[in-house]
Order: C-alpha cells, then sequence, then structure tokens
C-alpha cells in the first residue's frame, strides 16, 4: 500500500494508463455498432462501478469506527478530523481499482472468475433468507429507519442567535450555537425548569420578545404539538408550520409571557 503514495509509481501508473486508453476501448469495442454500449464501453463502466463499491466497502466499518471514537468531541471537531480521513479512504478505492485494472487486459477475465461467483452467491443467499424470513427482513428494515431517523433528529441544529437568550425567552442550547433538539415532553420539562410562567412557544401574537433576536438561519422549533419555522428576523408568529410523529425532534423555545419589557 506504501507505493500508491510514492511519485514514481503515480508516474508509472500515470504513463500506463494513457498507453491503455486506446488499446482498452478498442479491446472492448463490439464487433456491431448496433450493439455499442452506452457512453462508454464496458471496462470503464466495470471500473467505475468497482471503485464505488469498494468505496462503500470501506467507508461503512470506518464510519462506524470513527464515530464511537470521535464521539467525545464536538461536531466542529469531529467535521475537521473525518475530513481528511474520508479523502484518504477515497483515495486508496482508487488507487486500489487503478491498480487492479493497470492490468486491463486480464481485469474483466479476472473480475468474472474472482469476483462475480460471490456476489451471485450472496444474491442466492440473500433471496434464500428473504424468503424464509420476511417478518424478520421487514422488521431489521424498520429498526434501521428507525434508528437512521433517530440520529438525524438527534443531531444539533447550528444556528447564531444574536442575542442567544432575553429577558423573556430562552433556547436550549447543546452547546454554544448549537440548539438541542429534543421531543415535545423534553421540551415542556425544560421550560418548566426554568421557573414559573415560563412554557413551551405556542406562537401567541401578543408576546414581545425582549430584546428580539435574529438568527443566521431559519429553524423549526416546537409550537404546541407540532413544529413551526423560526425565520431570521426573530420570534415572531410563525407561518409555516410542520406535523410531529412520534419521536419527532425539534429545537426548544421557552417564553415568559408574564414578563414584559
Amino acid at each position: 500500500m506504501k507505493h500508491y503514495f510514492s511519485s514514481r509509481y503515480q508516474r508509472h501508473k500515470r504513463i500506463l494508463r494513457i498507453l491503455s486508453l486506446q488499446d482498452g476501448y478498442d479491446s472492448y469495442r463490439p464487433r456491431r455498432p448496433s450493439s455499442e454500449h452506452f457512453i462508454f464501453p464496458r471496462y470503464t463502466w466495470v471500473r467505475f462501478f468497482l471503485t464505488f463499491g469498494l468505496m462503500m466497502i470501506l467507508s461503512v466499518p470506518s464510519a462506524f469506527v470513527l464515530r464511537v471514537v470521535f464521539s467525545v468531541l464536538s461536531p466542529k471537531v469531529q467535521i475537521m478530523l473525518m475530513i481528511p480521513v474520508v479523502m484518504l479512504i477515497g483515495f486508496l478505492a482508487v488507487e486500489i481499482v487503478d491498480d487492479y485494472f493497470l492490468r486491463w487486459e486480464e481485469a474483466f477475465q479476472e473480475f468474472r472468475r474472482t469476483v462475480l461467483p460471490f456476489i451471485v452467491l450472496a444474491l442466492v443467499v440473500l433471496i434464500y433468507f428473504v424468503i424464509k424470513n420476511p417478518a424478520e427482513i421487514k422488521r431489521s428494515v424498520s429498526d434501521w429507519q428507525e434508528s437512521v431517523n433517530e440520529n438525524v433528529q438527534s443531531k444539533p441544529q447550528p444556528i447564531v442567535a444574536s442575542p442567544n437568550q432575553g429577558l423573556n425567552w430562552r433556547l436550549l442550547f447543546e452547546s454554544p450555537n448549537y440548539l438541542k433538539k429534543t421531543t415535545r415532553n423534553e421540551s415542556e420539562i425544560y421550560c418548566r425548569s426554568l421557573g414559573a410562567d415560563w412554557q413551551v412557544f405556542d406562537g401567541d401574537k401578543m408576546f414581545i420578545a425582549h430584546p428580539n433576536p435574529s438568527f443566521d438561519r431559519s429553524f423549526y422549533v416546537w409550537h404546541g404539538l407540532t413544529g413551526a419555522v423560526l425565520d431570521k428576523y426573530g420570534i415572531q408568529p410563525p407561518k409555516v408550520f410542520v406535523t410531529s410523529a412520534v419521536g419527532t425532534r425539534f429545537s426548544t423555545l421557552c417564553i415568559n409571557k408574564r414578563i414584559r419589557p
């Protein structure tokens, strides 16, 4: 793997790739014009899908491990560390497939001989398992969807609020400039913990935020039993609403109507 990073190998690969382009195309060019492949010759499509598949194979376990390792860090630091790792994974996937296709004369035959049987076997096993355990497959897919939705909805909402709190309103932050997303019940508990007369934002037209903040983007907050959009111009009666389901999470805005400017 080290030779992937050497300038000698990269120069050698570029030369062989240039020489192989015409030879590779002619080798896989159909004899009858009517059977021409779509846009690119066959070996180009095989190369593309092999690279994409290898990137997925490398990315899934790597993402799981990195998520566990970086879980103690802030979201910004996680992103800063994840970007070079993802770039390295993509580089390795491209280099591995390129190394494989430097021998393009044997690539397709080797693919059919070594990889295709395992793909067919995996499909047969998968089809057999689906036929024998349809309920289990459905439950697994449902659990996976719920897990994905939970992970997506639980991610903090980046927001820059100026100011980030007022005399008669509070936003629930997970960390500076990141709003915590909560369920409706969690939102109520937090607002009640602020003291008497504090409640979840209800869009009351008579409520005047003091001071009225500005935000760098629009975002969803709890509004009764549904969600509502707060635009960039501050706390005011919302115009856009969204329904909620079990497990839905929005940002939390608490207000106190008895505190007046």
